[in-house]
């Protein structure tokens, strides 16, 4: 019995080894960025005195513009993308069937983001910044009143 137990863990060991080298190991690295780089707002903002306008000069077009009954929401958004794929397949039993093929993978979004909001006048009335979170601040906030 543990004669054939060493045999099959030195042919189990071997096969391993044999298809490192000649069976297809691959893996993959992605990285998506989408929007502009959001930085935390400094002291040019301050709540009640900063002004539309002088926003927009200081940040630019923000990545989406909405528009509240009376009131304007300026988001600027930064979201970054990272996907991990290791794959290894077996070519030998190609001979016999389909491939067979072993992979994991792993993917993770996270989001910078900078939210203004405007009185009717034009005044800014609030800031909220999140730094590398997982899901977008809003997003959650607009399906909750949308989904009651």
């Amino acid at each position: 019995m543990g004669f054939r137990f060493n045999v099959r863990v030195i042919l189990m060991s071997v096969f391993v080894i044999v298809q490192f080298f000649w069976g297809c190991i691959s893996y993959q690295f992605v990285r998506r960025v989408e929007g502009t780089d959001v930085v935390a707002p400094g002291d040019e903002f301050q709540v009640g005195k900063t002004t539309l306008g002088e926003t927009l000069s200081l940040l630019g077009a923000p990545s989406m513009l909405v528009g509240l009954e009376d009131r304007d929401l300026l988001i600027y958004q930064r979201a970054v993308f990272h996907r991990n794929r290791l794959a290894l397949g077996i070519p030998v039993f190609e001979i016999w069937g389909p491939n067979v093929d072993f992979s994991a993978y792993g993917a993770q979004v996270s989001y910078n983001t900078l939210t203004l909001f405007f009185t009717s006048d034009r005044i800014l009335r609030q800031i909220v910044f999140e730094k590398e979170v997982s899901y977008p601040h809003l997003k959650t906030n607009f399906e909750k009143k949308q989904n009651p």
